[in-house]
Protein backbone atom coordinates (compact mmCIF):
# COMPACT_ATOMS: atom_id res chain seq x y z
CA UNK A 1 0.00 0.00 0.00
CA UNK A 2 1.79 3.21 -1.20
CA UNK A 3 0.15 6.28 0.57
CA UNK A 4 -0.32 9.96 -1.69
CA UNK A 5 -0.91 12.66 0.78
CA UNK A 6 -0.83 16.46 -0.17
CA UNK A 7 -0.37 19.65 1.69
CA UNK A 8 -1.63 23.00 1.90
CA UNK A 9 1.76 24.77 2.38
CA UNK A 10 5.16 23.73 2.77
CA UNK A 11 4.86 24.18 6.34
CA UNK A 12 2.47 21.26 6.90
CA UNK A 13 3.98 18.07 8.56
CA UNK A 14 1.39 15.80 6.93
CA UNK A 15 -1.67 15.16 4.90
CA UNK A 16 -4.60 18.48 5.45
CA UNK A 17 -7.81 16.71 6.94
CA UNK A 18 -9.93 19.14 3.78
CA UNK A 19 -8.01 17.41 1.23
CA UNK A 20 -8.84 13.69 0.30
CA UNK A 21 -6.81 10.64 1.75
CA UNK A 22 -5.50 9.36 -1.50
CA UNK A 23 -4.62 5.64 -1.44
CA UNK A 24 -2.78 3.47 -4.21
CA UNK A 25 -4.06 -0.28 -3.06
CA UNK A 26 -3.36 -3.23 -5.55
CA UNK A 27 -3.29 -1.08 -8.89
CA UNK A 28 -6.79 1.04 -7.42
CA UNK A 29 -6.53 4.22 -6.64
CA UNK A 30 -9.11 5.37 -3.48
CA UNK A 31 -10.48 8.16 -2.04
CA UNK A 32 -11.56 7.75 1.45
CA UNK A 33 -11.76 4.12 1.19
CA UNK A 34 -13.67 4.36 -1.86
CA UNK A 35 -12.18 3.30 -5.59
CA UNK A 36 -12.05 6.40 -7.24
CA UNK A 37 -13.87 4.70 -10.70
CA UNK A 38 -16.63 3.50 -8.52
CA UNK A 39 -16.91 7.18 -7.29
CA UNK A 40 -16.89 8.57 -11.07
CA UNK A 41 -19.71 6.20 -11.65
CA UNK A 42 -21.42 7.64 -8.77
CA UNK A 43 -21.05 10.55 -10.29
CA UNK A 44 -22.20 9.97 -13.47
CA UNK A 45 -25.13 8.19 -12.41
CA UNK A 46 -26.21 11.14 -10.44
CA UNK A 47 -25.81 13.87 -13.25
CA UNK A 48 -28.32 11.26 -15.49
CA UNK A 49 -30.94 11.43 -12.49
CA UNK A 50 -30.29 15.11 -12.60
CA UNK A 51 -30.77 15.74 -15.50
CA UNK A 52 -33.67 13.47 -16.14
CA UNK A 53 -35.34 15.43 -13.79
CA UNK A 54 -34.76 18.88 -15.43
CA UNK A 55 -32.17 20.08 -13.44
CA UNK A 56 -34.73 20.77 -10.33
CA UNK A 57 -33.96 18.90 -7.14
CA UNK A 58 -37.12 20.27 -5.24
CA UNK A 59 -38.84 17.10 -5.13
CA UNK A 60 -35.95 15.38 -3.56
CA UNK A 61 -35.53 17.92 -1.43
CA UNK A 62 -35.19 16.82 2.44
CA UNK A 63 -37.88 18.21 4.70
CA UNK A 64 -35.87 19.41 7.61
CA UNK A 65 -32.37 21.94 6.48
CA UNK A 66 -30.64 19.78 8.55
CA UNK A 67 -30.82 16.58 6.30
CA UNK A 68 -29.37 18.41 2.96
CA UNK A 69 -26.23 18.80 3.34
CA UNK A 70 -25.78 15.25 3.68
CA UNK A 71 -28.05 13.96 0.14
CA UNK A 72 -26.12 13.53 -2.30
CA UNK A 73 -28.27 13.89 -5.10
CA UNK A 74 -29.87 17.08 -3.73
CA UNK A 75 -26.43 18.66 -3.36
CA UNK A 76 -25.95 17.44 -6.68
CA UNK A 77 -28.59 19.06 -8.13
CA UNK A 78 -27.76 22.29 -6.21
CA UNK A 79 -24.31 22.35 -6.80
CA UNK A 80 -24.71 21.89 -10.90
CA UNK A 81 -27.33 24.74 -10.83
CA UNK A 82 -25.39 27.48 -8.88
CA UNK A 83 -22.50 26.86 -11.29
CA UNK A 84 -24.81 27.40 -13.64
CA UNK A 85 -26.22 30.81 -12.16
CA UNK A 86 -21.56 31.51 -11.68
CA UNK A 87 -21.22 31.06 -15.04
CA UNK A 88 -24.27 33.50 -16.34
CA UNK A 89 -23.73 36.31 -13.43
CA UNK A 90 -24.57 39.78 -13.29
CA UNK A 91 -27.27 39.01 -15.52
CA UNK A 92 -28.59 35.74 -12.95
CA UNK A 93 -27.63 37.55 -9.73
CA UNK A 94 -31.47 37.50 -8.77
CA UNK A 95 -31.99 33.73 -9.66
CA UNK A 96 -29.10 33.23 -7.16
CA UNK A 97 -30.24 34.74 -4.56
CA UNK A 98 -33.59 33.24 -4.80
CA UNK A 99 -32.11 29.90 -5.42
CA UNK A 100 -29.69 30.83 -2.02
CA UNK A 101 -33.27 31.66 0.23
CA UNK A 102 -33.68 27.86 -0.33
CA UNK A 103 -30.10 26.91 0.48
CA UNK A 104 -26.72 27.23 -0.55
CA UNK A 105 -24.44 23.94 -0.78
CA UNK A 106 -21.74 23.56 1.73
CA UNK A 107 -19.53 23.07 -1.38
CA UNK A 108 -20.19 26.64 -2.89
CA UNK A 109 -20.92 28.60 0.40
CA UNK A 110 -17.00 30.48 0.36
CA UNK A 111 -17.93 31.23 -3.13
CA UNK A 112 -21.97 32.36 -3.00
CA UNK A 113 -21.96 34.02 0.57
CA UNK A 114 -19.80 37.56 -1.23
CA UNK A 115 -22.43 37.57 -4.19
CA UNK A 116 -25.31 36.74 -2.15
CA UNK A 117 -24.13 39.93 0.02
CA UNK A 118 -23.30 42.03 -2.41
CA UNK A 119 -19.90 42.04 -1.61
CA UNK A 120 -18.60 40.81 -4.39
CA UNK A 121 -19.46 39.67 -7.97
CA UNK A 122 -17.04 37.29 -10.08
CA UNK A 123 -15.01 39.18 -13.22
Amino acid sequence: VARLSCSHSSTDSGPSSSIPQLLWVERELRIHGEPVGDLLQLCQDASKVVAAMGGDVDEIRPARASSRPSHFLYQWGRVSRFRQLLRELPRQRAALIREASIDIPPLLRRELWPIVLGAALPA
